[in-house]
């Protein structure tokens, strides 16, 4: 079966990359109810929690985070979505 939600642009982005970035809560949570890979990665190896961090959009993050991504995960800089945004974000995150 063709898994249209998970589909990549060139840079590797999903709808859901495109979602966190855009701090879109309700597409991102459309999107992550049908299915959409929270941990999927772009070419340089960056999830859509980097692109919510990076962006300062908490509520994406939280939810992003309460819905299974892993936090441990790093781009091809050697970062965590925790060290991309911060400390001030991740202090208002309360995670």
């Amino acid at each position: 079966m063709y898994d249209s939600i998970n589909d990549r642009d060139d840079q590797g982005l999903t709808a859901l990359h495109y979602a966190s970035d855009g701090g879109h809560l309700d597409v991102i949570k459309l999107l992550v109810e049908k299915g959409a890979d929270v941990n999927a990665l772009t070419n340089d190896h960056e999830t859509p929690l980097h692109y919510a961090c990076l962006s300062e959009r908490a509520d994406a993050a939280k939810y992003l985070i309460d819905h299974g991504c892993d936090v441990s995960i790093k781009d091809e800089e050697g970062n965590t979505a925790q060290q991309s945004g911060s400390s001030q974000f991740w202090s208002n995150l309360g995670v």
